[in-house]
C-alpha cells in the first residue's frame, strides 16, 4: 500500500540528497464510508497524512495530489516532488505545458495509476484540480490545474475531484452494547478482549468507481492483551455483494491459511507512524476483516480469530 521511489538526483548529489519519496494510500476504516487515506513522505523534507479522499470514477478520473501549495506562486528553492494520483483509464497527466505519463503499482487500489514528478525551484506551480475547494486557498499566485489524459492522447472530461461515498452510521461506547447496522463483530474467544467503542453503518453503500473500491461496513476499537487495536470490515464497494477483491500491497501470510499481511517495512519511520502501523486481514464471507495496531503480526492474527463477523 505504499508507492515508493526516486526521483533522479542532480549530477554531483549525493545519496543522502537524492529525491526519495513514498506514498501510502490505504482504505479509510471509517463506518459508512467508501475512500482513501493517502500518507506521503518527501525523505528529509517533510510529510503529510490526510483521510477523507475518494476513489476515482469515470466523470473524476483524478483523486488525489500534492497536498502542499505555496503562497508566492513558486515552488522554494531547492525544488519540489509533486505527484498526482488516478484512475485506471489515465496514461498521462497535464501540468501546463507538460505531460507526465502515469505508472501503475500493486502498491495502489487495483489499477489505479500515479504521476510523480520533480518540480525545480521557481517553477511557477500550485497543483489543483478543476473544482476544487483547495483552489480558495490559495490567494496568491498561480494555479497550475492537472489534467486527466486518456490513451487517446486527449484531455478527459472531468467533473473536479471524485465525492467520498459516505452513508449514515450509528455511534456507540461502552458499557453500551455495540449499535445495531448492516454489519455486525461478535467476540467468540473473550479472554482479555473488550470492545470500546466502534461505528457501524446503517445500511451498504454502493459506489461506481473506474479501479478497485471497499466500503467500510464497520470499525470498532478493542482492548486486546492490554494494546489499543482498530478493526475494520470491508466490503467490495462496487458489488458488496460479491467476492471481494485483494486488500492491495497485501501477501499471504506463511503458515497462517486465509490471512494477509500489509507491511511497511520500506516506509519512513514517520510515515509508517502516521499510517497507525501494518495491517493483517483475513477474508470472513465476502469481506476483509483487517486489524491495525497491537505488539505485531501474530498478535493480531489471535485477535482476528477471536471475532466472528457477519452481515445485518
Amino acid at each position: 500500500m505504499a508507492l515508493v521511489g526516486e526521483i533522479p538526483s542532480k549530477r554531483g548529489e549525493s545519496l543522502a540528497e537524492q529525491r526519495r519519496y513514498a506514498i501510502a494510500v490505504t482504505p479509510d476504516f471509517d463506518a459508512g464510508r467508501s475512500g482513501v487515506c493517502v500518507a506521503y513522505d518527501n525523505v528529509g523534507r517533510g510529510g503529510y497524512n490526510a483521510c477523507g479522499g475518494a476513489y476515482p470514477t469515470n466523470q473524476a478520473p483524478l483523486f488525489g495530489l500534492t497536498p502542499f501549495f505555496f503562497q508566492s506562486g513558486e515552488v522554494p528553492a531547492g525544488g519540489a516532488i509533486q505527484w498526482v494520483l488516478t484512475g485506471p483509464g489515465v496514461t498521462a497527466v497535464g501540468i501546463g505545458r507538460f505531460a507526465v505519463k502515469t505508472i501503475a503499482s500493486t502498491d495502489l487500489p487495483a489499477g489505479d495509476r500515479a504521476a510523480v514528478f520533480f518540480a525545480p525551484g521557481g517553477t511557477r506551480s500550485n497543483l489543483a484540480l478543476h473544482g476544487s475547494e483547495r483552489v480558495k486557498l490559495i490567494t496568491e499566485g498561480v494555479v497550475t490545474y492537472a489534467t486527466a489524459i486518456g490513451a487517446s492522447h486527449r484531455a478527459m472530461p472531468s467533473d473536479g475531484p471524485p465525492a467520498a461515498l459516505a452513508v449514515r452510521h450509528r455511534y456507540w461506547h461502552s458499557p453500551a452494547s455495540p449499535a445495531q447496522g448492516a454489519c455486525a463483530l461478535r467476540i467468540v474467544r473473550p479472554e482479555r478482549l473488550r470492545a470500546v467503542w466502534g461505528e457501524v453503518a446503517v445500511k451498504i453503500g454502493t459506489l461506481h468507481s473506474e479501479g478497485a473500491a471497499f466500503f467500510s461496513c464497520l470499525n470498532t476499537w478493542f482492548v486486546y492483551r492490554g494494546h489499543s487495536v482498530e478493526v475494520a470490515l470491508l466490503l467490495d464497494a462496487r458489488s458488496p455483494g460479491a467476492e471481494v477483491q485483494k486488500l492491495w500491497g497485501s501477501v499471504a501470510i506463511a503458515r497462517a491459511p486465509g490471512f494477509v499481511a500489509v507491511g511497511y517495512a520500506s516506509l519512513p519511520n514517520e510515515l509508517r507512524k502516521a499510517l497507525g502501523g501494518p495491517l493483517t486481514a483475513r477474508r470472513v464471507q465476502n469481506m476483509w476483516l483487517v486489524a491495525r495496531g497491537g505488539s505485531g503480526t501474530a498478535f493480531r492474527i489471535s485477535l482476528l480469530k477471536a471475532l466472528a463477523a457477519s452481515r445485518g
